[in-house]
């Protein structure tokens, strides 16, 4: 079988999607441009997405985010990157995976993944 991957950088600067502009996609069938409103989103301001300053820091907004305490921004973010995910393996719109995304996210399923994950990590 074909191995399906996307690679992805923000036009901006940021490694990842960050919905502050205009996000380069790169897969094994193209190349395209991703806006925010591939995902049914509006732009946002740098500043309302800002990290830690140390690994610490970064870890806790991460954690956050994903039991619900993040903010409108961060929580849009961390959903439009996997969301980008679940459209690259399930070959959904980039819209389409942010909604399963957020659905997980809100859910709660997402917090208890990767509490799942860690536990699973931390054995080995």
């Amino acid at each position: 079988s074909e191995m399906t991957y996307s690679i992805i950088h923000a036009l901006d600067g940021y490694d990842e999607i960050a919905l502050t502009g205009n996000t380069k996609m790169i897969s094994r069938d193209a190349e395209s441009m991703l806006a925010p409103a591939d995902f049914g989103l509006s732009a946002i301001d740098a500043k309302s997405i800002k990290g830690g300053i140390t690994v610490a820091d970064s870890a806790r907004i991460f954690t956050d985010v994903l039991m619900g305490k993040g903010t409108p921004s961060q929580r849009d973010v961390v959903c439009a990157n996997a969301g980008l995910a679940i459209a690259t393996v399930e070959s959904c719109s980039p819209q389409d995976g942010y909604e399963k995304a957020r659905t997980s996210l809100e859910s709660g399923k997402a917090h208890t993944s990767f509490t799942r994950l860690k536990e699973i990590t931390t054995r080995v």
